[in-house]
């Protein structure tokens, strides 16, 4: 359909019509047509809504669907979720003086809960989140759910989420918090609907698995 290459795209929302695509190294937003904004971005996120936000290498700016950036420049860090988007399940995770909190669209912050990393946050669910080494649950509130104990962990996705131990291994609790599989896995990844996860047993491989719950 076009007379170019590009080494990677993100996700396409017609309601926009337009994509970030990456060509040399770089970042760019094309429509359907193949005519391109002007800009180049290191990060570039999904359109939503007929706006998008994106990192220059020096700042992250909002964009709207003719390119006219508006800059974020309060803003260290912006987490896009699976599909690219700045805004999930109507927040904004967003990292301002060296901290991570929840934002409303307006990018005004949501409460005092604060966090030194964070994951996405799945489906409406609870948000994994670091503090002090460890790691914890938060609802978009900033509701401190389960406190900080655990190595790692990953948002609750479709009912669980994924969890690790001292020792690297991960397993995966209910939402009771309950241990429901044990720690066996090298890596974990989000439940989807059907009960089936990736996961890694060695390294450089990737299972996806269904788990029956009695």
């Amino acid at each position: 359909r076009f007379d170019f290459d590009i080494e990677d795209a993100g996700y396409y929302n017609e309601t926009s019509d337009r994509i970030p695509v990456k060509r040399d190294g770089l970042w760019k937003y094309m429509n359907s047509k193949g005519e391109f904004l002007s800009g180049e971005f290191e990060i570039a996120g999904s359109f939503y809504n007929q706006e998008a936000v994106a990192f220059t290498g020096e700042k992250w700016v909002l964009l709207d669907e003719k390119g006219t950036q508006t800059e974020l420049n309060q803003f260290e860090d912006i987490k896009l979720d699976l599909y690219g988007c700045h805004i999930q399940n109507d927040v904004v995770i967003a990292k301002e003086k060296g901290k991570y909190h929840f934002y409303d669209k307006e990018f005004k912050q949501l409460g005092d809960f604060e966090a030194d990393d964070i994951d996405l946050c799945i489906n409406g669910s609870l948000v994994a989140f670091e503090k002090d080494g460890k790691w914890g649950f938060v609802d978009t509130d900033g509701k401190v759910v389960v406190a900080p104990q655990y190595k790692r962990a990953k948002s609750f996705a479709n009912g669980y989420a994924a969890v690790c131990n001292e020792a690297g291994l991960w397993g995966f609790i209910n939402d009771e918090y309950e241990l429901v599989i044990d720690y066996t896995y090298i890596d974990a990844m989000y439940f989807n609907s059907k009960e089936t996860c990736l996961v890694s047993t060695t390294e450089n491989t990737v299972q996806l698995l269904r788990f029956v719950f009695e």
